[in-house]
């Protein structure tokens, strides 16, 4: 990483190289801690040509989803070939399938990224599809990281703007984090706080014609990462932006759509920015009625997701929240949405970096059915308190 990076607390992955040539970097350290222990490298049909020399490796289709199947692959691949460690050689799907079955095999496991796509290669949770459901699960940071400009710099320009985009969407996961200290008192690490803002600064004031802008996009997704790994959960980078990508990706109010997870949340990220603009000004307000964690609300749009809807929230995430109390906290919370920047101001910055900035874009109706529909629904998917889930409880 590079100087002036802050680093607050002993980092679990390490090292971490982030350079030309980082791939001999690599294969020298798997030699120094492993020795003639064989790895398993994971990788996809489009980044097995960067897979590391091994014997063994586990290759899925471009197309491969992070679910329980396909963990369960990995699983099996691990107990008939039982490497000393596991390789992930991809983005984001690749990396949160190894972390996860990492995890469940007790291996340690090396991140190589090959495109600046996403903020999670050093994160310590994994995000999955399973029954259906998009479900965060606590599993294993990478022991180390290397990733080598010479090959996330060729990827295509198309996942470096996803990186952008799943950066820009910390202006939103940074906020919620302090709405929910409004809110309900939950507790900020300033350190953790101050180290992902950075990330995102370090992105948005950086030349995007420079030759090292990649570069710089894949240090600030990996300092995402390590705020992650360093809280422990996604708090830091995640929120009801987040939480939009997740009810997407979960089929339940749309099809499938191709685009990327990092393209999503950047659309996201724009919806919630206009939405937490509206509140500012119409009025923040908690008139939660009977019923609405119950079947007959959730049956029709989480139709056989809904027990698992339910399971995820709860406790109550609202226990203890009046109406009383959101009333004292309103010009707290009006002054907050105040320091978010303007919707047109991070538009024009995801459009010059050739980013996705609408939902038909990314393959998605662009009504204000569906918006109204993202906005109301995407809360349940996690129970964690965001702005969105207290103006949408009602």
């Amino acid at each position: 990483m590079r100087k002036g990076m802050i680093i607050i607390k002993k980092a679990y992955t390490d090292p971490i190289i982030i350079r030309p040539g980082a791939a001999a970097d690599m294969t020298d350290w798997l030699a120094s801690r492993f020795g003639d222990g064989a790895g398993l490298v994971v990788c996809d049909t489009n980044t097995y040509r960067h897979a590391p020399p091994s014997p063994d490796k586990l290759v899925f289709g471009s197309d491969v989803t992070a679910t329980d199947i396909r963990a369960g692959e990995i699983a099996t691949a691990i107990s008939e070939r039982r490497p000393a460690y596991l390789v992930a050689c991809g983005a984001g799907t690749v990396h949160d399938l190894t972390r996860y079955a990492a995890n469940e095999a007790g291996l340690p496991f090396i991140s190589f990224p090959t495109a600046a796509s996403v903020d999670g290669f050093v994160s310590n949770v994994a995000a999955m599809t399973v029954d259906g459901r998009k479900v965060t699960y606590p599993s294993t940071a990478p022991a180390a990281l290397f990733a080598d400009a010479d090959i996330y710099g060729a990827a295509p320009a198309a996942l470096t703007a996803s990186g952008v985009g799943d950066i820009v969407g910390k202006y939103i996961s940074l906020f919620d984090w302090k709405a929910a200290h409004i809110i309900t008192g939950e507790p900020i690490d300033a350190d953790i706080y101050a180290l992902e803002e950075d990330a995102v600064m370090r992105v948005m004031e950086s030349d995007i014609k420079s030759a090292d802008y990649t570069e710089k996009v894949m240090e600030c997704l990996v300092m995402s990462g390590m705020a992650i790994q360093y809280m422990g959960n996604s708090r830091p980078a995640s929120g009801a932006e987040h939480h939009l990508s997740h009810l997407w990706e979960m089929h339940c109010i749309n099809p499938p759509t191709d685009a990327l997870h990092g393209e999503k949340v950047g659309v996201s990220t724009l919806l919630v920015l206009e939405e937490y603009k509206r509140l500012a000004r119409e009025g923040i307000e908690y008139r939660r009625t009977g019923g609405y964690f119950s079947h007959s609300r959730l049956n029709p749009v989480f139709g056989e997701l809904t027990e698992g809807i339910i399971s995820e929230n709860t406790p109550d995430p609202f226990d203890g929240i009046t109406a009383g109390h959101i009333a004292a906290v309103q010009a707290s919370l009006v002054g907050l949405i105040g320091t978010l920047p303007d919707t047109c101001y991070i538009r024009d910055y995801l459009r010059s970096c050739g980013a996705k900035t609408t939902l038909t874009e990314i393959g998605l109706p662009d009504t204000g059915e569906f918006i109204n529909m993202s906005l109301r629904y995407a809360p349940y998917v996690r129970r964690r308190m965001t702005l969105l889930k207290l103006s949408a409880a009602r």
